[in-house]
């Protein structure tokens, strides 16, 4: 972060940063994935969907099967596209699913209650999908399509499996005895069902809401203990992941069992996956994706609604939206390579729900596929610069208010902008760091602006943490940070936060080459520098001299290469060449001997400065023979 009067460590770190940093301004706003993804998933449906009105439940199903009890369940994620966009397609769509529901009286599963009161809702609200649906059933009211939904519910299911909701309830834990995550998640479905009549018919003498709460307290019953008995805590079990949830939302939708819906919330949100998925919770070595088990999770958590909820919803709707194929459905499981439209439905539902909780404070979302490579995703007012080795999705959410997460840490100020990023490619195709850029208002004081970094949230601390490689381009009005891990960042400014875990450890730097010998200096004086290598190589000795030798000056040490190895001994200098002879009868002045040349030493000082003194003297004192020896002469 580059912030005025800190350390110069600080500085030169900033510096370095935004000086190897290519930024690139975010320029126009990429449509909401979130809305495209349920639009695809609506428009995949519409093509899926049977001439009667009908729909498979496998694609691999024979074109002429359809499934009559999981038909509400299916065409509610063409309703939830609906409602995002006005499309006569998914109109004409909803309008041959209610003419199937009318053609086929044992359509009557609990999720076709809702389906039918919504279906109702949509008509009293858009005039063209009555008229579309009146081109399928001639003379149909909105009160009709919610009398259908009454009558299925009060004439068939309850009567069929009750008298009362409680004996409907064990009844169906019994028969999903084997299945016992299965028979919450289907009691679940008779809260829903309950609760949607009550929206619609408030006044009745049985009162609906009433009939919610009978499902919800045999789901609480069987918590634990009890004849059906659900251990939340025994993640082996069949539908694991489906029953919890079920259960979770049952509770929320009632307000009622804040202690063990908090609970199941926190074990829920443990049994997520690091990449943003749940699996089917089916064994216990279990770890398939669900495509199912995550939209009915996503769903549970948003409607318990607390900040961890949101935040685990949030990582699953990410990995949802980057799962989806490119006809708009998705692999159930990621492993049988078979899609089916209930699921289909199912993940389009939760994406849906998603845009309804947290579409206040979400501005955009951008998800874009990439290849290998050097790649940028451009956001609204965000973009990531990242190198992969394999392809994939990439996700940007930005938020235009903080997102239920943590306040920021005393003393500092965010700027209201809020970025998750988030991939399904795996840490280890990730060149890291990855570099994301935020960019801020042109509005933002330079008295703020110059004290900007980036921060992250840490979902496990439940903190905001100051990214260590961050910076503030005030020229382009960004925040910039290079990071080794994904999450939600906020650029903010204000005192320096803690610093966050460091981040794994970087590649291993090239090898550095090896350095030139250094050249040999001529006799008796010294000679010229030779060239700067690593350490030079040890020279030959030189041949002996008649009388005292002279031996050479040491080579200049080599300088040290960045990380590299270690060069050869420096080169001794050659002997010097055997002194003159003096006139007879006066012999000369013996030289004085200079100083060996010492071997470079790897990455040690320069000589010090008694060497050079000894070399010094040795020189004078050569001198002092020579003229001695002129002046006898």
């Amino acid at each position: 972060m580059r912030i005025r009067k800190k350390t110069a460590t600080t500085l030169l770190i900033a510096i370095f940063i935004l000086s190897t940093i290519t930024v690139t301004i975010p320029t126009g706003a990429s449509e909401d994935s979130y809305t495209v993804a349920v639009l695809e998933a609506g428009d995949r449906l519409v093509e899926t969907q049977h001439t009667t009105g009908g729909f498979r439940w496998k694609i691999t199903d024979l074109p002429d099967y359809t499934s009559h009890n999981t038909l509400g369940v299916t065409a509610i994620g063409i309703l939830k596209a609906h409602e995002l966009l006005d499309n006569p397609d998914y109109e004409t769509a909803l309008a041959k699913a209610y003419k199937f529901i009318v053609d086929n009286a044992d359509v009557d599963s609990w999720p076709d209650i809702p389906f039918m009161i919504e279906l109702a809702d949509a008509a009293d609200e858009d005039a063209s999908l009555l008229t579309a649906i009146n081109a399928q059933v001639s003379g149909t009211t909105v009160a009709g399509i919610a009398a259908l939904a009454k009558t299925r519910y009060d004439g068939g299911l309850l009567l069929a499996h009750g008298p009362t909701v409680t004996e409907m309830a064990n009844w169906i834990l019994d028969y999903r005895d084997a299945y016992p995550g299965y028979g919450f998640w289907e009691v679940r479905s008779i809260v829903k069902a309950c609760l949607s009549l009550e929206s619609y018919y408030p006044d009745e003498t049985y009162d609906y809401y009433d009939q919610a709460l009978e499902a919800a307290a045999v789901i609480y019953e069987n918590l634990d203990a009890g004849t059906y008995a659900f251990d939340i805590d025994d993640e082996t079990q069949e539908c694991y992941v489906l029953g919890i949830s079920g259960a979770i939302e049952a509770f929320s939708d009632l307000g009622i069992n804040p202690v063990e819906t908090l609970e199941m919330t926190e074990l829920l949100i443990s049994y997520q996956t690091d990449n943003g998925y749940w699996d089917a919770g089916e064994d216990a070595v279990s770890d398939e994706e669900s495509v199912q088990s995550t939209a009915y999770a996503i769903m549970a958590l948003l409607a318990q609604g607390d900040n961890d909820a949101k935040i685990s919803a949030l990582e699953g709707i990410n990995w949802l939206v980057n799962n989806q194929d490119e006809l708009g459905g998705w692999d159930p499981c990621h492993s049988t390579g078979v899609e089916n439209l209930e699921v289909d439905s199912e993940a389009a539902w939760a994406i849906y729900e998603s845009i309804q909780a947290l579409g206040d404070v979400i501005s955009s979302a951008t998800t874009e596929t990439i290849g290998g490579g050097s790649q940028t995703v451009l956001g609204t007012d965000a973009e990531v610069e990242m190198d992969t080795v394999a392809g994939g999705t990439v996700t940007i959410v930005e938020f235009d208010v903080n997102p239920g997460l943590g306040a920021s840490p005393e003393g500092v100020q965010d700027l209201g902008t809020y970025v998750d990023v988030s991939t399904d490619i795996d840490d280890a195709d990730i060149t890291w760091p990855v570099t994301i850029v935020v960019s801020y208002a042109e509005s933002v004081p330079s008295s703020i602006e110059d004290y900007l970094g980036m921060y992250y949230w840490d979902p496990d601390l439940g903190i905001w943490f100051t990214c260590p490689e961050s910076g503030v381009n005030t020229d382009a009005n960004v925040v910039v940070v290079r990071t080794y891990h994904l999450s939600i960042f906020a650029p903010m400014t204000g005192p320096t936060g803690p610093i966050g875990p460091p981040g794994p450890e970087g590649p291993e730097g090239d090898r550095g080459s090896r350095g030139l010998t250094g050249s040999i200096g001529p006799t008796g004086i010294e000679g010229p520098e030779g060239e700067i290598g690593l350490q030079g190589e040890t020279g030959p000795q030189g041949p002996e001299g008649n009388g005292t030798i002279v031996q050479g000056e040491p080579g200049l040490q080599g300088e040290t290469g960045s990380q590299g190895e270690t060069g050869p001994t420096g080169i001794q200098g050659e002997l010097g060449p055997q002194g003159a002879q003096g006139l007879s009868g006066d012999q000369g002045l013996i030289g004085l001997q200079g100083l060996t040349g010492a071997t470079g030493p790897e990455g040690a000082p320069a000589p010090t400065a008694a060497s050079w003194l000894g070399m010094g003297t040795g020189v004078v004192g050569l001198i002092v023979a020579l003229y001695v020896f002129y002046l006898k002469k």
